[in-house]
């Protein structure tokens, strides 16, 4: 009897999983910036996931930062602690922290962020959340022709055959300019606009496995720069101890007149720039390499996750996501151009021909293993910290 209600409660409580999972929901706590609230979903009480009032903007300034490419997370969890408050949420005697950094990683490789719920091994689509923004493509987009924002309007339409109602999302430009005869004329819909983005993405999209090895050779990567880092700066500390300790003995030289006051004055200048340039050595070594390390993980897990993530995700999802992918978009005779970021155009000139022969490879082949191995380090190694072909923003 006592099994028989084991097995029924388990049978039960996976029924209740799939149901949620079916519906959108996650059947588990969400990430910071999200909370479990009771609430009606299709007409029955229910928990469901809403956003947290004190923390859901701090997170998607977080996520707006990120995907900028002009922060890497270790400035993003300095911003959000320091600049902007951000408190973890207090419960039971707990929390009320400041963000750790191993929080800031888990925020910028956790899925649910892009409207998908992983669970068990499996992804699901998330339930719609709320919209920050009606039109996801509006405030930064511009005309090719005059240089005036682009604009958008919904637009229904009744169908002939079925009665029904559908709406439709067109983009043009606002022709602000009244001193200028725009010659666009034409409106894109959002669903070929959207379309044109996803092409876009597939050109830096990178298959699975690839990012599995990525990630493993970052990280061992990362341990032996570690070490590397730990003995250059082991270096600049004992350099910068001897030129201070060499500053305090130029005085005991002086007062013993071994040294004259120009030669004192002279070299006491020297020693003091060179420390200055030691310490600022000191400062930012950590950061610059951290920076690499960071932009690296950025670049592989956006070209995973970016395609996925703006074909599910919400109005405010899809607009990040092509604000990170290129600069200065521009619509002109209903096609969107960009300058694609310069951290993603490794992947755009390299990774196209070398996956098509990765998947050559057929698997009856003797030593194909071993092939396509080396053909992932081949087109991996193409953008991790350090090589020569790695193109990096500046700064």
């Amino acid at each position: 009897m006592a099994n028989q209600f084991i097995l029924d409660l388990r049978k039960v409580t996976k029924t209740g999983t799939d149901t949620k999972l079916k519906k959108g929901w996650a059947p588990y706590a969400p990430p910071i910036g999200y909370l479990n609230a009771e609430g009606i979903d299709e007409g029955e009480k229910t928990k469901i996931i809403i956003s947290d009032p004190e923390r859901y903007d701090s997170v998607n300034k977080m996520w707006s930062l990120m995907l900028t490419g002009a922060y890497n997370p270790s400035q993003i969890l300095e911003k959000a602690n320091e600049e902007w408050g951000f408190r973890t949420k207090p419960y039971n005697g707990q929390g009320g922290n400041k963000l750790a950094r191993s929080t800031i990683y888990k925020v910028f490789t956790n899925l649910f962020y892009t409207g998908i719920i992983p669970y068990d091994g499996q992804q699901y689509p998330g339930k719609p959340r709320s919209k920050t923004h009606v039109f996801p493509f509006t405030g930064f987009i511009r005309c090719g022709d005059c240089g005036c924002l682009i604009t958008a309007e919904t637009k229904t339409k009744k169908l002939k055959r079925t009665g029904d109602v559908k709406s439709y999302t067109y983009y043009h430009c606002t022709k602000k300019k009244k001193d200028y005869n725009c010659s666009q004329r034409k409106n894109i819909r959002q669903e070929d606009l959207e379309k044109q983005i996803v092409e876009e993405l597939d050109s830096i999209s990178i298959l699975p496995e690839f990012h599995e090895w990525a990630m493993k050779a970052l990280n061992e990567l990362n341990e032996q720069e570690c070490k590397q880092q730990n003995q250059a700066y082991d270096n600049l500390f004992k350099e910068l101890s001897h030129l201070k300790k060499s500053k305090q003995n130029l005085l005991k030289l002086r007062l013993r007149d071994i040294l004259t006051d120009d030669e004192f004055v002279e070299q006491k200048n020297d020693l003091s720039q060179e420390i200055i340039k030691t310490e600022q050595e000191l400062k930012s070594h950590d950061n610059k390499n951290q920076k690499c390390h960071d932009l690296a993980i950025q670049t592989f897990n956006f070209a995973k996750y970016a395609r996925e993530g703006f074909i599910n995700g919400d109005t405010q999802t899809k607009k990040e996501i092509l604000m990170a992918l290129g600069q200065n978009p521009k619509i002109l005779n209903v096609k969107i151009s960009f300058q694609l970021n310069e951290w993603l155009q490794p992947i755009k000139k390299t990774y196209s021909d070398l996956e098509i022969e990765y998947k050559r490879l057929e698997p009856e082949k003797t030593g194909v293993i071993e092939a396509k191995d080396i053909k992932k380090e081949e087109i991996c190694k193409t953008w991790l910290p350090g090589s020569d072909s790695n193109q990096r923003p500046s700064g």
